[in-house]
C-alpha cells in the first residue's frame, strides 16, 4: 500500500488493485470525554462529556466518569450595599442595593453606607426646595448648587473598577448592575488585565493529550505535542489518554557475537561479545550463529616436524617434547653424542643446539606415546569444530 499505512484515522485495504478505506480506526476512550471525530493530522479529538445546561449550573465529571450537576454559588463579597443573583445566560450578577422605599417620604435622602447598610436622613429646607427626590431622574444624582440655588443632576457612578464586569444603570428602574464580561471563544477575563479579556491557551482542549491547544483572538487551533525528551536511550511516543511516554530504548543484538546496548547521549551502540575461558588450556571464539565456542588450546612448537606440543592443565602452560623416535630430518651429527640418564625423571636432550624437556626415561628411551596421543586427539577436535563452523556458514 502507498501512503496509507500512516493514516491515523482509517484502516486501508486493497480492492480491485486499488487502495481503499476499509474501516475507521477506534479512538481510545478518555475519561470524562466523548469522541468527537478524528483528524488526519492530529488524530482523535474529543469534547467534554459533562456540559452545564446554563450559566447558573455546574456540571462536573467525578472520578468514576459520571456527570454531577450543582447550582452555581455566587460569591457575596458585600452583604451591605450589593444584591447578588444568577442569570441563566450571564451567570452571577450584582446590583447596587436600592434603599429607597416604594413610596419615599418627602425631603428624605436614602443611601447605603458600606459596612452599615441602608440609612436615611432628612434634607434641609434648601435641599428639599432645590431638589425634590421624587423628581430626580433614574441613574442621576441630584445636588443643590448653593450659588444658583438650582438642582444639578449628574450621572450616577457605576464603575466598580473591575475590567471583567460591564457596569450599567437601568434608566427605568435605576438599578446599577455589574454584569460579568462575556469574552469570545477561548478568551477568559483577567481582572489584572486592563482590557479584561485575553487569549487563554488552557481553554483550548480537544481531549487528546497528544495535541497542544493555542488561542489566537478567541479562536482555538491545535498542533501535535512534541514528546522529544532529548534522550536517545528512550523511545518517545504519545498516548491520546496518557500523553507523552518515554519507555527505555531496546537495542537488539545484531547476532550472537554483536551485542547491542544504549549509550547515554549517543543511542544504540554495538560491541563484540566477549568469549573467555578461565582455563589456560581452553580457548574460545565466537560464531555469529552458535555464539561462544570453546575448544582445547593447540600448543604448536616452533619446529613441528621434530616436536609435539601439549597443554598441561596443572601447570597452565604449553609443554613441548621431541618426537621419538627422532625423524631422520631432525637428526644431526650431534645426535651420536647425546647423553641420557636413566636415574632421573626428566632428561634434557640437546640436539643440534636445541634443548627440550622430555618425559621420564628408562634405559635411555624416552616415553612420549601418551603425549603424541593427546596431541592427535586435540587436532581431531579442532578439525571437527572448524568443519562445523564452515557447514553452518554455508
Amino acid at each position: 500500500m502507498i501512503n496509507t499505512e500512516a493514516d491515523i484515522c482509517f484502516n486501508w485495504g486493497c480492492s480491485g488493485g486499488a487502495c481503499v478505506k476499509v474501516s475507521s480506526k477506534t479512538c481510545p476512550p478518555v475519561k470524562c470525554q466523548n469522541i468527537d471525530g478524528c483528524d488526519g493530522t492530529l488524530g482523535c479529538h474529543y469534547k467534554p462529556k459533562c456540559v452545564a445546561p446554563d450559566a447558573c449550573t455546574t456540571n462536573t465529571c467525578n472520578d468514576n466518569g459520571d456527570c454531577v450537576s450543582a447550582p452555581v454559588i455566587c460569591p457575596q463579597t458585600d452583604k451591605w450595599c450589593t444584591d447578588y443573583s444568577c442569570d441563566k445566560t450571564l451567570g452571577c450578577v450584582s446590583t447596587a442595593k436600592s434603599c429607597a422605599p416604594a413610596d419615599p417620604a418627602p425631603c428624605t435622602i436614602y443611601s447605603c453606607v458600606p459596612g452599615v447598610g441602608c440609612v436615611s436622613k432628612l434634607s434641609n429646607s434648601t435641599e428639599c426646595t432645590c431638589c425634590d427626590p421624587k423628581s430626580t431622574p433614574m441613574c442621576m444624582v441630584a445636588s443643590c448648587d448653593a450659588q444658583s440655588g438650582k438642582c444639578v443632576y449628574t450621572n450616577v457612578t457605576v464603575d466598580d473598577n473591575n475590567p471583567c464586569t460591564v457596569d450599567a444603570c437601568n434608566p427605568v428602574t435605576g438599578a446599577i448592575t455589574h454584569t460579568p464580561k462575556q469574552c469570545k471563544g477561548c478568551q477568559t477575563c483577567d481582572p489584572t488585565n486592563p482590557l479584561g479579556c485575553k487569549d487563554t491557551d488552557s481553554v483550548c482542549s480537544n481531549g487528546n493529550a497528544c495535541s497542544v491547544g493555542h488561542c489566537n483572538d478567541g479562536q482555538c487551533s491545535f498542533t501535535m505535542r512534541s514528546c522529544d525528551d532529548g534522550n536517545p536511550c528512550t523511545k518517545d511516543t504519545c498516548d491520546a489518554a496518557l500523553g507523552c511516554q518515554h519507555p527505555d530504548m531496546v537495542c537488539p543484538d545484531l547476532d550472537l557475537c554483536t551485542v547491542g546496548t544504549c549509550v547515554k547521549g549517543v543511542g544504540c551502540s554495538y560491541t563484540n561479545a566477549t568469549c573467555s575461558s578461565e582455563q589456560y588450556c581452553t580457548e574460545s571464539l565466537c560464531d555469529k550463529r552458535l555464539g561462544c565456542l570453546k575448544f582445547p588450546r593447540q600448543c604448536v612448537p616452533k619446529n613441528p616436524q621434530c616436536q609435539i606440543g601439549v597443554c598441561d592443565v596443572n601447570l597452565q602452560a604449553c609443554k613441548f617434547t621431541d618426537i621419538l623416535p627422532i625423524p631422520d630430518i631432525c637428526k644431526t651429527p650431534a645426535t651420536t653424542s647425546t647423553t641420557t640418564s636413566t636415574t632421573t625423571t626428566t632428561t634434557t636432550t640437546t640436539t643440534g643446539g636445541h634443548t627440550s624437556n622430555q618425559g621420564t626415561t628408562t634405559g635411555g628411551t624416552t616415553t612420549s606415546s601418551s603425549a603424541t596421543g593427546r596431541s592427535s586427539h586435540n587436532v581431531l577436535i579442532m578439525l571437527l569444530l572448524i568443519g562445523l563452523v564452515c557447514a553452518l556458514s554455508l
